[in-house]
């Protein structure tokens, strides 16, 4: 069987719509499921009289090829056309959260130098600290001053990442109770070849002059 009988058996078999695969050079027609699959199987499957394409698909694949994308993908590249990318190339709009690490325990040290304070430094702040009715982090005794420290330091710890910045700000909506102070950081997606490629792609669904994905995709 040659390879355009093997293509064309493979579409009855699928029950897909087909559509010409222009960007491919290919005198025949296949469905968008069995581009998939030819990018994975290759010479496998077809032999050695068409030429491996699994390389080429994701770079070539553009709207004009799909045909009819899917609607929650052209609602994507609209919104990617008129948010504030805040500035940010190939933008990645990353929900983060704040996080605490340390043990959690405090100490007491002078003000002045940082050092911690010794034993009768300590029982003369305890003392101190007795007489006060409010907890205090700062205790003065003569002419030195000490605070109240702890070791634990705050970070921002990425959740998940979106294309768009409405999508992010939901996802804070739904999830803000297993969140602590979370918040919409802008990244940058730069030297990121597979988000570049993507966010090519979704921009060309609604926007015939956005760049083609061969000038998206740079270094």
């Amino acid at each position: 069987m040659k390879t355009n009988e093997k293509i064309q058996l493979l579409s009855q078999q699928m029950g897909q719509t087909v559509l010409s695969v222009r960007t491919l050079g290919l005198p025949v027609t296949i469905s968008v499921d069995e581009l998939c699959a030819l990018a994975q199987l290759g010479l496998r499957t077809l032999g050695t009289e068409l030429p491996n394409i699994a390389p080429v698909i994701p770079l070539r694949m553009s709207a004009e090829t799909i045909g009819n994308p899917p609607t929650r993908f052209v609602e994507m590249a609209k919104e990617m056309h008129s948010q504030d990318n805040r500035m940010t190339s190939h933008p990645m709009f990353v929900v983060r959260q704040e996080r605490a690490y340390g043990l959690g325990t405090q100490s007491w040290e002078r003000d002045d130098t940082g050092e911690p304070v010794t034993e009768e430094e300590l029982a003369a702040i305890e003392d101190a600290m007795e007489d006060s009715d409010y907890p205090s982090t700062f205790c003065s005794i003569g002419d030195v001053d000490y605070r109240l420290v702890d070791d634990t330091a705050n970070y921002f710890e990425w959740v998940t990442v979106f294309f768009t910045n409405v999508a992010a700000e939901k996802y804070i909506a739904d999830n803000a109770h297993n969140l602590r102070n979370p918040h919409v950081y802008v990244a940058s997606g730069w030297r990121n070849d597979e988000w570049q490629a993507m966010r090519a792609y979704l921009l060309s669904l609604t926007d015939p002059t956005a760049k083609s994905l061969e000038q998206e995709v740079v270094r």
